[in-house]
């Protein structure tokens, strides 16, 4: 009997190391669960900043180009005044040349 008594012991102690294994794996599970959640969280919230400043950007760059359209209209008007004044200028000269 005592070589049964032996065998169980041995037996029920695996088991014990089983169940604590078990016990420590289902805790480590657990753990990596939460920080899963919250590497989730962050990723949701880093997306969500990507996509506002993608729409800054956008606006930011709508905006730089209308600018860029507000100089080329300012040049195109200088261009055609300093055009303007080169003519006066010339018509003046040949007048008072007369």
């Amino acid at each position: 009997m005592s070589e049964r008594t032996g065998v169980d012991l041995g037996l029920t102690t695996l088991l014990n190391r089983a169940k604590q294994e078990i016990a420590s794996l289902q805790q480590q599970a657990d753990e990596n669960g939460m920080v899963t959640a919250l590497l989730e969280a962050d990723l949701y919230e880093s997306k969500q900043e990507v996509i506002r400043l993608s729409y800054i950007a956008d606006k930011q760059g709508d905006e730089l180009l209308k600018q860029k359209d507000l100089v080329n209209s300012l040049r195109e008007q200088l261009a055609e005044r300093d055009q303007k004044i080169a003519w006066l200028t010339n018509e003046l000269g040949e007048e008072e040349q007369s």
